[in-house]
């Protein structure tokens, strides 16, 4: 039907063609209810943003498929369970939200998904630094 194409098509548009994880403009969306939620329920809402280091220098060493099949990688990495989702910012940056997690069990979960040792990533593994992630939680005032 009609408005089924049409709820296909605003998904779509909410997702990042590459990696199939939410867009910025599906973050934005999606991160407003979570907020909204949070602040409802008095509950936890915490935040990981991540950068790859140097992801110039792998496009201009390996090729543009390398750094492809990079972010692809590390968007399967970073989608950790069904309570949380992640998002491509844009170019190299991601995001990884987990409602009803602290701060502390946040930096766990989002240290594990991106542990040495991990998967590789288009034949790379991905390295990462504690100040490559932000962590804040949010609580009803």
């Amino acid at each position: 039907s009609y408005q089924r194409q049409l709820a296909q098509y605003e998904k779509a548009t909410d997702l990042d063609a590459l990696t199939n994880i939410l867009n910025r403009k599906g973050l934005f969306e999606k991160i407003e209810q979570s907020v909204a939620e949070a602040r409802r329920n008095s509950i936890s809402l915490s935040v990981a943003l991540f950068d790859i280091d140097n992801f110039k220098r792998i496009n201009d060493s390996y090729g543009h498929l390398a750094g492809a099949a990079l972010l692809q990688q590390i968007a399967k990495l970073l989608s950790i369970d069904d309570a949380s989702y992640c998002a491509r910012l844009g170019g190299e940056e991601f995001i990884l939200v987990m409602p009803e997690k602290s701060p502390s069990a946040a930096a766990q979960t989002a240290k594990a998904a991106v542990a040495p040792g991990g998967a590789p990533a288009g034949g790379f593994r991905l390295q990462y630094g504690h100040a490559g992630a932000t962590f804040c939680q949010m609580q009803r005032s």
